[in-house]
């Protein structure tokens, strides 16, 4: 048995329990779920949503830390992104 909050690893579960409050709402495999209920199916989405989110911004991050990098190397010093 595992008890998480990241759905990424469901669909290499054999079985899941999907709580809502306190009680059972269904149990199946990932695909069952996904198929049957709309609470299961929205809490997956709103996840995968908020990791390529969290994707995007470190792939932003990275691309800023890299044109920070060309410039400082190029003698452009003191220069300031209008941002963190």
């Amino acid at each position: 048995m595992l008890v998480s909050n990241q759905v990424q690893i469901l669909p290499n579960c054999d079985n899941i329990v999907f709580l809502e409050g306190r009680r059972v709402r269904n149990v199946g495999t990932y695909v069952n779920l996904l198929n049957e209920n709309d609470a299961f199916q929205q809490l997956v989405n709103d996840q995968w949503k908020e990791e390529e989110e969290e994707q995007r911004l470190k792939e932003w991050s990275t691309s800023l830390d890299a044109i920070r990098l060309v410039l400082t190397s190029r003698g452009v010093g003191g220069f300031q992104f209008p941002f963190p």
